[in-house]
């Protein structure tokens, strides 16, 4: 799935080299379009799994926390794949440090809401 996604950064690199920065935004646009066909149907195919979940014969404790869990991954699954082009794409131009900075934005995040969300801090 997002395996393909990683040929963005030689092909833009590749483009931007040769002095053909217009072929980079060509690439882009072709790698949002098939994000858009890989979102759908990860989110098809997670939908299924999460609907049918019991067929792995687990206990209802952990069939109901794992439908729940994949409905919430499901909605971040395309996220997650539109953010792996965009950083392949500025890593490709040979901007990583865009990617860093946003990485490391995202981290302070994760950890500031776990101390909130999962420690139950800040009366949640």
């Amino acid at each position: 799935g997002m395996g393909v996604l990683y040929s963005v950064s030689p092909f833009v690199s590749e483009a931007f080299g040769d002095g053909h920065g217009h072929k980079a935004i060509g690439i882009l646009r072709s790698a949002l379009t098939v994000t858009v066909g890989i979102s759908i149907v990860f989110y098809i195919l997670m939908a299924i799994v999460g609907h049918n979940f019991s067929i792995f014969r687990e206990r209802e404790v952990v069939t109901g926390l794992a439908e729940r869990f994949l409905k919430v991954l499901n909605y971040s699954t395309p996220m997650l794949i539109f953010f792996t082009v965009g950083k392949q794409f500025m890593d490709g131009q040979g901007r990583t440090r865009v990617s860093m900075v946003v990485m490391l934005i995202g981290l302070v995040f994760n950890i500031f809401l776990n101390w909130v969300l999962i420690y139950g801090h800040l009366g949640l």
